[in-house]
């Protein structure tokens, strides 16, 4: 628990800082454009006297599997998005407070496996919540376990993934799982709650289309609080682990 609060405190202390706002200058921008074509896509269809039945069932507001399926899409779309653009600039801006935690040479290796086992697994799970559909309580609890998974998985990888050994890794994975599920349920939560706030503030000062905005740039804002209470998180993990490892080391002779 200590650490993972020590970890939460810093991470404030980075998130209120104008290095925190570029970063996330970037996902807002890709995700507004991406919410104006959503948004603009029907218009253009109505003007133009087309509108295909994947359109109809799209926006149709009946619900269904395609609007479940965005849904899906939009959150998995935003935890990878922010995580992917802002984890090196967050590493990088705290990695200073983290001597002990420098990169290895021997990392651990790319991306792209571990991002397709990791998005593949939450789709899955994705999948298997929408049988929950009918029991409202335990389907959001579901939602949260699931986007909890991801950021307990995803986040440590790409804070570590420059700087820990495979052997390092696994076992800050097995070592330092609860404080990492433990960030991973409290910061989906409160990103959560980040969010609202944000968002209900520019809906009140900006009433009609500014609100969709808010809306996104709350989602973004408290999705990089995530970003940050990870980073902290696992360069402090990493370093406690290797200084550890320093101290239980025989003398030489």
């Amino acid at each position: 628990m200590q650490p993972s609060l020590a970890a939460f405190r810093a991470a404030l202390a980075s998130f209120v800082s104008s290095r925190a706002l570029k970063l996330a200058v970037g996902p807002i921008v890709v995700l507004l454009i991406a919410g104006a074509i959503f948004l603009g896509l029907p218009l253009v269809m109505l003007m133009a006297g087309v509108v295909p039945p994947w359109v109809q069932a799209l926006y149709g507001g009946a619900g269904g599997l395609a609007q479940t399926l965005l849904i899906v899409l939009y959150q998995l779309a935003l935890i990878l998005l922010v995580a992917l653009w802002s984890m090196p600039g967050a590493v990088a801006q705290v990695e200073g407070d983290y001597p002990g935690a420098g990169p290895a040479p021997q990392a651990v290796p790319g991306v792209r496996g571990a991002l397709g086992h990791y998005v593949g697994t939450y789709i899955v799970l994705c999948a298997l919540i929408q049988f929950l559909g009918t029991v409202p309580l335990l389907y959001a609890a579901a939602n949260l376990a699931a986007q909890a998974w991801l950021a307990m998985r995803l986040m440590p990888y790409l804070a570590l993934r420059k700087r820990a050994t495979n052997n390092e890794f696994a076992a800050l994975t097995q070592g330092w799982r609860l404080p990492f599920a433990g960030v991973a349920i409290a910061g989906v939560v409160l990103s959560g709650l980040i969010a609202a706030a944000i968002s209900a503030v520019i809906a009140l000062l900006l009433p009609g289309p500014a609100a969709f905005a808010g809306v996104t740039i709350g989602r973004v804002l408290g999705m990089l609080f995530l970003v940050y209470w990870f980073a902290h998180l696992s360069l402090r993990a990493l370093a406690t682990m290797r200084g550890e490892a320093v101290g239980s080391r025989p003398a030489l002779p």
